[in-house]
Order: structure tokens, then C-alpha cells, then sequence
């Protein structure tokens, strides 16, 4: 069950995190907020196919479930109407890093596609994995929840593609899941 959290977290403004190398630790469930997606990152290979999608105003995260559990997140854009991509990965470093969850769904430019552009990330509302370049008839601009294996390691690769402002993350799982 996708619950509300009471904790927030700030990023420390320092640093922008926009290498999987320097990916910010997620140790805890929980709301992050990150003022700015600043940085085009080393433009990492992002092991996608059927996408476009290159790093713009980028933040890596990362993480390990301490316990498995079923994680679900919402990305929430400060300027509801930027257009955010995210891809979830699963492995032991950068180089070795595979694609999870994939989406890169979002505005056309000269429509209106609102249904592709604001809030995204994993809820149980969704049923498919993946939501490629642009913005379909199917497009809910979410994902279902992935399960994390216990001791395994995470990268969550989140990039506005409109802007360098920021976005607030609520990270939350089933009862099951814990993050190291």
C-alpha cells in the first residue's frame, strides 16, 4: 500500500547529483525534495532502446533494500506543467546497471498532451513497465510499482526535460520494504 509519509528530506543544494557516479544516497523511505536539476551529467550510456532520451537537467539517486518489498514512488515537478522522464535500475555499479522501469513519455510539442507532462512514477494504478517518447492514447504518465530484492542495489535516473527546476520525490513501499 502506497501510505503518506511524514518525513522530508532536503537535498544539500551543494551538489547536484547529476552523475550515476555521485548519485545521491536514499537510505530511507520518505520525502526528498531537490531544489534544482541542474546539469547534463557525463551523459552516461542510459542502456535504453526505443528512446531519445538524453540526460538535460538530471539527478542520479541511489539505493539498496535492506528488506524486499514492493517499491512505489511519486515524482512531483515544482512547475507542474515540466515534463519529467525517469528510468529505475537495477545493479551492483554504474557500469553495471540495467534498465527497470522506463519512462520517457511527455509533451509533443505543439499539443496539448497534460495527461504526459506534471506528476509520474510507480503506482499501482498502472499496469506497464514502460512509456516511450511522446505522448499516446494510453499514457497515464505512470508506471507499476517495482519489486526490490533484499540486499540488491538501485539508480534512479530523474531528468526535466523542460527546466532545471526541482521536484519533490515520495518514496514509499509495502509494509515488507526497507531501504539500506
Amino acid at each position: 500500500l502506497f501510505t503518506p509519509l511524514l518525513l522530508l528530506f532536503t537535498m544539500n543544494a551543494g551538489h547536484n547529483h547529476s552523475n550515476c557516479i555521485d548519485a545521491y544516497q536514499i537510505c530511507n523511505l520518505g520525502s526528498y525534495h531537490f531544489p534544482t536539476l541542474e546539469g547534463y551529467g557525463d551523459q552516461e550510456n542510459l542502456e535504453i532502446t526505443n528512446s531519445e532520451l538524453a540526460e538535460t537537467n538530471s539527478m542520479w539517486l541511489q539505493f539498496t533494500a535492506r528488506s524486499s518489498g514492493e517499491l512505489e514512488f511519486v515524482i512531483l515537478p515544482d512547475n507542474p506543467e515540466d515534463d519529467i522522464d525517469f528510468v529505475l535500475y537495477n545493479g551492483s555499479s554504474c557500469d553495471e546497471k540495467r534498465p527497470l522501469r522506463i519512462m520517457t513519455s511527455g509533451d509533443i510539442v505543439g499539443e496539448a498532451n497534460y495527461e504526459c507532462i506534471g506528476q509520474t512514477g510507480l503506482q499501482r494504478i498502472s499496469s506497464d513497465i514502460e512509456e516511450s517518447d511522446g505522448c499516446y492514447d494510453l499514457n497515464d504518465n505512470f508506471l507499476r510499482p517495482q519489486y526490490l530484492e533484499a540486499g540488491q542495489s538501485y539508480y534512479l535516473l530523474v531528468n526535466n526535460f523542460n527546466s532545471a527546476r526541482g521536484v519533490t520525490i515520495l518514496f514509499a513501499g509495502d509494509a515488507g520494504l526497507e531501504l539500506d
